[in-house]
């Protein structure tokens, strides 16, 4: 189990708010954490929320992705922390569940020449979003992915220089959250509901585009 949090907001944020909402989900996952944003910045740990809050550097954001994990596939090392990220850093994604058939995935794509730096089933997520967006559209891409991949998921997904998130889930939780200026996608509701309780839950094998 793990924990995801997605925010775009219209003004500039601190970084810092998206690993405090984060640490709402800690208790779903807490031997890594890490955070995306859309400029490329990619910052990841293994160790507690907290810990990695004190010595984080502040950035300013509109749109990023932070994941909390529980080590299913692939042990616990910085590598291993999501968020994960294709060949050319410019697909970054954050995942809770289980892909079952990601060896067969990830197979496919090494044929390829992709390169993978994990040994997660969640990279092959980026990677495969980097092929597919070759020749055909994000949304034929999702479409693609939901009916190729087995197993579990709730994907957050980010392009560097875009202010959105793709969001597609099965048999995963995540919810969105509307607040003043901005949207929050969370596992759990408990995410954003400080800051607001106007939220909708996501059926599944459902995707959407969040943001501009």
């Amino acid at each position: 189990m793990c924990g995801i949090i997605g925010i775009v907001s219209q003004e500039y944020i601190s970084s810092k708010e998206i690993i405090k909402a984060l640490k709402r989900l800690e208790y779903r996952g807490y031997d890594s954490v890490g955070y995306a944003l859309n400029d490329g910045t990619i910052e990841k740990d293994t160790g507690q929320i907290s810990l990695f809050l004190e010595k984080m550097k502040d950035k300013k954001f509109k749109t990023g992705i932070a994941h909390t994990r529980w080590a299913t596939h692939g042990g616990v090392s910085k590598e291993n922390a999501h968020p994960h990220s294709d060949c050319s850093n410019n697909i970054m994604i954050v995942h809770n569940g289980i892909i079952e058939n990601y060896l067969d995935i990830k197979d496919e794509l090494l044929k390829k020449g992709h390169v993978f730096r994990s040994e997660t089933d969640s990279e092959v997520i980026a990677h495969y979003f980097e092929e597919k967006l070759k020749n055909t559209d994000i949304k034929k891409a999702i479409s693609d992915f939901m009916k190729e991949a087995r197993g579990t998921f709730a994907v957050l997904m980010i392009k560097k220089g875009e202010n959105k998130i793709y969001v597609f889930k099965r048999d995963s939780p995540l919810v969105l959250g509307i607040g003043e200026k901005k949207f929050y996608l969370s596992s759990d509701i408990y995410g954003f509901s400080d800051k607001t309780d106007k939220a909708i839950f996501f059926n599944d094998n459902e995707f959407a585009i969040v943001g501009e």
